[in-house]
């Protein structure tokens, strides 16, 4: 396949009125040049025109650049919110699992570790690298001569790491928490991809993948506990995007793992005043796209419905 080429900032807004059918009537060419060259570039900003339909030539229908615009900025303001979040859900797993474990007579928080660093021969070697990190310098150089107990590895794994360790511990005692090791997976994952930068608002119309089975059945449960939702026939169809799915996993594994009223409260009112604040203030320009209007209706549900029944 041939290279594309590299196109000047007037070349990408010709392309995008010529070849894409992408209008300029809300948001002026010099000013989508401008927000081009100083907010945004040209490639994050077009994908989110993957949310709207095509006409047989190839051209969207009804897209104006500030459309994709407006989606760029939300969606930024959305993955803060993330991870923010997952922040939140990071810590209070670690809280929960120490709490567990200080009272597990069976486990001396050694033996566990010991297991693990067996079982994934490579994160010892990952964790002695991060002996020339100066956040981590003295604790890593310190437990590798010394020997890590679980309260001191916790403090240097990734979060992908810690979900191994996490759900080592679950398998070798009964289970524990094993609905929340279900959640973690999709909670990561759309943490990472926050983390990183990458887009959310841009597949909600053509998904780049399908979430597990088995994870869905368990998120729809918890879906169905919301009343505006609990006899929707549109409650799968949602699901089986993954952006929404992994979000209202977040979303529900941080309700099942935080135990402090005042962190929920300010997670779930952070949520609603973006939700009905800067959400809703351009919501004109996407009342004729019905998967963008019925994805947001559908988490706000969800977020009303977690703030209204804070534990």
């Amino acid at each position: 396949m041939p290279q594309k080429p590299k196109l000047t900032i007037p070349e990408q807004i010709a392309y995008m009125r010529d070849q894409c059918g992408i209008a300029f009537s809300r948001c002026s060419e010099d000013e989508a040049a401008a927000f081009l060259s100083q907010r945004n570039y040209f490639f994050k900003v077009k994908s989110f025109a993957k949310n709207y339909a095509k006409d047989v030539s190839g051209k969207y229908l009804d897209l104006d650049f500030a459309y994709l615009q407006e989606l760029s900025i939300l969606d930024a303001l959305l993955r803060k919110q993330i991870l923010a979040i997952a922040l939140d859900v990071e810590h209070f797993l670690k809280v929960g699992l120490m709490a567990e474990i200080s009272q597990n007579d069976a486990e001396d928080g050694y033996a566990l570790v010991q297991h693990f660093f067996a079982k994934y021969p490579r994160i010892p070697q990952e964790l002695r690298a991060k002996a020339h990190n100066s956040y981590c310098n003295d604790l890593v150089t310190k437990m590798d001569a010394e020997g890590y107990a679980v309260w001191n590895a916790i403090e240097v794994l990734s979060f992908g790491q810690f979900i191994q360790l996490y759900k080592l511990y679950s398998a070798e005692n009964g289970r524990w928490n094993s609905r929340i090791c279900n959640l973690l997976i999709p909670a990561k994952s759309i943490r990472n991809a926050a983390a990183h930068n990458n887009c959310i608002l841009n597949s909600l119309q053509t998904p780049y993948s399908t979430p597990k089975p088995n994870m869905t059945r368990q998120i729809e449960s918890f879906v169905s506990r919301v009343p505006e939702l609990k006899k929707s026939k549109s409650r799968k169809t949602k699901l089986a995007n993954p952006v929404i799915h992994d979000f209202v996993a977040l979303l529900f594994l941080f309700d099942r793992v935080c135990t402090s009223p005042s962190a929920k409260r300010r997670v779930y009112a952070g949520l609603t005043d973006l939700l009905e604040g800067r959400f809703q203030q351009h919501s004109d320009y996407f009342q004729q796209n019905a998967v963008l209007v019925s994805s947001y209706e559908f988490v706000r549900k969800i977020v009303h419905f977690l703030q209204e029944n804070q534990a």
